[in-house]
């Protein structure tokens, strides 16, 4: 009779190993430029936002991105934008603009870059590389980006954009 029952316990078990794992929600993939793979997956992935995304990125010029975050902001997504201190009015930087659209900014006030390329989408997905979000950057450059899931690389990058967050400075 133990046997049995443990035999059940154990089928069971496995059924809800298998059904946790089809259900999951399980992203990684990766990206590369010049062409469009990239900023059309980031557009993508920012329409899907439900809650918050939060931007960690040397600097915006890319307007079709930049207009993909005041569509987050309008959606009622909560968007925070970190950046360098020295982009921000840079020939076609979107910055103030984004900032003026209402999406708190803060930077860093240092003579070395703050030239970190991630975003953070509802706590839940992480993207990340060498991507900067200028138009050069999908037209001409040789550049990437990883997109994932993970949670423990999500959490990491969740818990290091809080400790920037609160080192930086409010533009």
């Amino acid at each position: 009779m133990l046997v049995n029952n443990g035999q059940q316990a154990s089928f069971w078990l496995q059924n809800c190993f298998e059904l946790i794992d089809k259900y999951m929600f399980h992203l990684h993939k990766v990206f590369f430029s010049p062409g469009l793979d990239i900023i059309e997956s980031i557009s993508d992935m920012l329409k899907r936002a439900n809650k918050s995304l939060d931007l960690c990125v040397f600097t915006i010029t890319d307007e079709r991105l930049a207009a993909d975050l005041v569509d987050c902001l309008e959606r009622g997504i909560k968007v925070r934008l970190i950046t360098d201190d020295e982009k921000i009015y840079d020939h076609g930087s979107a910055i103030m603009d984004l900032k003026n659209a209402g999406i708190p900014v803060k930077i860093d006030h240092s003579r070395y870059n703050m030239h970190h390329k991630f975003g953070i989408i509802d706590s839940r997905i992480v993207f990340t590389g060498s991507f900067n979000w200028t138009y050069t950057a999908s037209k001409h450059n040789q550049e990437n980006m990883l997109m994932t899931s993970n949670f423990d690389i999500v959490k990491q990058y969740v818990e290091q954009y809080e400790v920037l967050w609160e080192e930086m400075f409010k533009l």
